[in-house]
């Protein structure tokens, strides 16, 4: 029952990760064809459009922190494993399920003051795009969270051995 539910979890936050990688995708996109839009206009029409360069920049925002979320997910942040290679198996997964644990810990309040922080800026509105700054300041709690649940997946599927028993997740 234990592993069923466990790789339900795994399955859930796989699909997490393709929703928000996607997101990522349109995002650049988008962002690609702000700045193409807005050098084109710069250069062969002699105008700007006045709000390109903030969209740009909290595109660049939202983009950095939900692919720090899927980077979360295929474990390709930076680490230093030069003594973690030199351990056994063992060793290695009672490592990776603490450094997963006290990262999930510190995404916790890294969520909580990101918030926080978020709510006080919502009274402050950006220049050109007239939003509400606590919209690019929702970056840090929400990439947070969605960190969080990333990282509770790997240390429940380093925990549980899912990815020995299970192929369907792809993990380890």
């Amino acid at each position: 029952m234990l592993s069923k539910t466990m790789k339900g979890f795994c399955e859930f936050t796989e699909g997490i990760n393709r929703v928000v990688s996607w997101l990522v995708v349109v995002l650049l996109v988008l962002l690609v064809g702000i700045v193409s839009v807005s050098v084109f206009y710069r250069y062969a029409l002699n105008d700007s459009i006045t709000w390109s360069s903030e969209a740009a920049r909290y595109l660049c925002i939202w983009i950095g922190f939900l692919a720090a979320s899927v980077a979360m997910r295929r474990q390709m942040h930076i680490g230093l494993t030069i003594l973690i290679d030199r351990l056994g198996y063992k060793e290695r997964r009672v490592i990776g399920i603490l450094s997963h644990a006290a990262v999930s810990v510190f995404l916790v309040f890294v969520s909580w003051l990101g918030f926080r922080l978020a709510a006080r800026q919502m009274l402050q509105i950006s220049p050109a795009l007239m939003l509400p700054m606590g919209v690019a300041y929702l970056a840090i709690p929400v990439s947070a969270v969605l960190m969080g649940i990333q990282s509770l997946s790997l240390m429940i599927t380093m925990l549980f051995k899912i990815h020995e028993s299970q192929r369907e997740c792809d993990l380890c």
